[in-house]
């Protein structure tokens, strides 16, 4: 950052062009020994200085050199580079210091400056050291084009101080040049994107090009319209001023797709989501199985023998068809395609929450990524500025103009910025880290995008509770699984204690004769029904047939037969009775279940929208500090320019400016991450 604050009202310059040099320097020379005019001069590195040359008061900087070759472009930027590197010492100030120091220098073909002395003493030793400094720290300089190769450029400058009022003319109005620095500072900033823009006229220093105008005019301060256009200047700072950066410089999502694309591939990799989509194809085939049972189980069967009897050869082949049909089973067949269908229900609400929960932690950790990224680009400007800031420091110390206890704060101060610069970068090494285990990648993806300040949304919390309560996979979830049981609960009373009764047939054809014989085909046929009743824990088993049967080889007659059997198994069902009372368990405990997720989203969405708030609150209260931190910078470096204060003193104003816009990025980075919670907690049903 080069920053060197001027400490008295600037005059213009005037260039003072003449074929005959030594002419024009004894003029010179008598108008200022004789006449005894009172003219200063001082400079500072700012687009002010520009501005107060051209706009103020006349004088006495006077360039002095092959005139053909000096175009007014040329000198232009000759005097842009000279004027912004002065500055005038607070102890000349302070004990009232005037003179003119004349220094005499050669520009090189390369830009460089050599052979710099000084033609003429000002009488004071640290006016003279400020002249060589500020002409050493303006180079390299632009060469007039057409100039003879390997020729120097011979410039003779004398430079003129006179002690500034211009401290007096500030402190006579304060509130009238607060009112100015509030009304004024932020109007007419154009805000660009912070990390590659070249800086407008209107943006860096415009507050104090307006200070400046206002008071020479003795106009109230008050009055932004009587502003006096500035020309073009350079900069105080660097291309990223952070007295520029606003929060709606922020840039706002190039596309929000890209999100979307972070979404969609963090859902690719998640192996949770994988498995619930396994899941919900196991549902499905459980759905078909229940289905298959209300339809009968047939059975083809195919029959093949030979042997010997008797000591004679016989064959034998029968093909059949078997039908089982169940007939009355309770409501139990229904029950359990029920419960199968809420199962399948079941695993695609699961499949949703795990989906939001996917969305909700990519959003988190591209948010935090994204503004890790910003805070980095920040600090890393930040640090530049400081080691600009510094360097200027230890050359202002070399030439005697501040003590060395403001180059020791100045250092602490940048050390600071290291300190705050290395964590910056473990923060993003943090979030990049996070963000690759969410999206399950290796290398982190390119983001673009920036965080921009949404508008505050019309929300409440009656409102969010009643979208919650609709769309929330966990609510569908719990309701469903209290269902689930509850047809579970029926399957499991069924089969421990109502009636059930199959029907079992079969038909077919046999062929049987021994060899000698020929064989004849003829029918076979069965039908029986088969009733099951549980009774405590054993069951009872009746069937009921008839059939028949042809004669198999050896046999001259078909054999038909009826009967009735009924048998008691003991103590065989007691499992069944077992497999109710966890049915019993499992309903109740899915039913407080399904309050306590009443309870737990009701208490989510309550804490997600007072987060929200608290992070509105705490986005608005950034924003007015970061207001607060602007404006006292300004203030600071005002006062600096009327020698109230020193350079370190800008540098702390500085700091303090970039912890209130870490304030405000990282609010920024919680508004949006509440506002992920926030969707999160209402199922994504809010249109925010």
């Amino acid at each position: 950052m080069k920053q060197l604050i001027a400490k008295n009202r600037i005059n213009r310059i005037k260039i003072i062009l003449d074929k005959h040099n030594f002419i024009v320097y004894t003029c010179l020379y008598i108008y200022n020994r004789l006449l005894k005019k009172r003219i200063y001069m001082s400079y500072k590195i700012a687009k002010i200085i520009l501005i107060s040359i051209f706009f103020l008061y006349s004088c006495p900087i006077q360039a002095i050199s092959q005139p053909m070759f000096l175009t007014p472009e040329y000198l232009g930027l000759i005097q842009q580079k000279i004027s912004t590197c002065f500055i005038y010492p607070q102890e000349a100030i302070l004990n009232g210091w005037e003179g003119i120091v004349t220094v005499k220098f050669v520009v090189a073909q390369d830009g460089r400056i050599k052979n710099i002395d000084i033609a003429e003493s000002s009488g004071y030793p640290l006016l003279d050291a400020v002249a060589i400094l500020a002409i050493k720290d303006a180079s390299p300089y632009p060469f007039p084009a057409g100039y003879p190769e390997g020729r120097d450029l011979e410039i003779i400058l004398p430079i003129t101080y006179q002690a500034p009022d211009t401290a007096a003319d500030f402190r006579a109005q304060p509130m009238q040049f607060y009112n100015a620095l509030l009304a004024n500072s932020l109007s007419t900033m154009e805000l660009q994107d912070f990390s590659d823009r070249t800086p407008s006229a209107e943006t860096k220093e415009v507050l104090y090009e307006k200070a400046f105008a206002l008071a020479d005019k003795g106009k109230p301060l008050s009055e932004p319209e009587q502003i006096v256009t500035a020309p073009t200047k350079e900069t105080l700072f660097p291309p990223m001023s952070f007295l520029e950066w606003d929060e709606d410089s922020a840039i706002a999502p190039v596309d929000d797709r890209e999100l979307q694309y972070f979404i969609a591939l963090a859902m690719e990799n998640n192996q949770p989501t994988k498995v619930a989509k396994e899941e919900i194809e196991l549902a499905r085939l459980k759905v078909a199985e229940a289905q298959r049972n209300f339809l009968p189980a047939v059975k083809l069967q195919q029959y093949f023998a030979e042997g010997v009897a008797n000591f004679v050869g016989y064959d034998e082949r029968e093909s059949k068809i078997q039908v089982d049909q169940p007939l009355l089973y309770g409501g139990r067949l229904q029950d359990s395609l029920k419960q199968s269908q809420i199962n399948l229900e079941i695993t695609e609400k699961n499949y949703d929450r795990l989906k939001l929960d996917v969305i909700q932690k990519t959003e988190t950790a591209y948010y935090n990524l994204v503004a890790a990224k910003m805070l980095l680009g920040r600090q890393n400007q930040l640090y530049q500025e400081g080691r600009d800031l510094l360097s200027r420091v230890e050359k202002l110390a070399a030439a005697g103009m501040v003590i060395p206890l403001e180059v020791t704060s100045a250092k602490a101060w940048l050390e600071q910025i290291k300190f705050q610069l290395d964590s910056t970068r473990q923060e993003l090494f943090m979030a990049e880290l996070t963000f690759n285990q969410v999206l399950g990648v290796k290398e982190t993806p390119e983001v673009k995008s920036r965080l921009i300040e949404a508008k505050r949304l019309n929300l409440d919390l009656k409102s969010c509770l009643e979208v919650a309560m609709q769309h929330r996979p966990e609510i569908y979830l719990s309701e469903l699984l209290v269902k689930f049981n509850q047809y579970n609960k029926k399957v499991e009373t069924n089969k421990s204690s109502a009636l059930t009764v199959d029907l079992t047939s079969s038909y077919g054809y046999y062929e049987g004769a021994f060899k000698t014989e020929e064989m004849d085909s003829s029918k076979n046929w069965y039908v029986g029904f088969k009733a099951t009743l549980p009774w405590g824990g054993s069951t009872i088993n009746t069937t009921a047939s008839k059939e028949e049967t042809q004669p198999r080889y050896g046999q001259t007659a078909p054999t038909e037969s009826s009967s009735v059997t009924t048998e008691i198994n003991l103590w065989d069902n007691i499992a069944r009775v077992a497999d109710k009372k966890k049915a019993d368990i499992e309903l109740h405990r899915s039913i407080s279940d399904f309050d306590e997720t009443l309870k737990t989203i009701t208490f989510e969405v309550q804490d997600a929208f007072l987060n929200y708030e608290k992070a509105v609150l705490q986005l608005n209260t950034a924003k007015s500090d970061m207001t607060f931190r602007r404006n006292e910078l300004n203030i600071t470096k005002i006062r600096a320019l009327t020698g109230e204060t020193n350079l370190p003193s800008a540098l702390s104003s500085l700091v303090n400016l970039s912890d209130s816009l870490t304030k405000y990025i990282q609010a920024l980075a919680n508004y949006r991450i509440s506002l992920a919670n926030l969707k999160k907690a209402t199922g994504y049903g809010m249109k925010i």
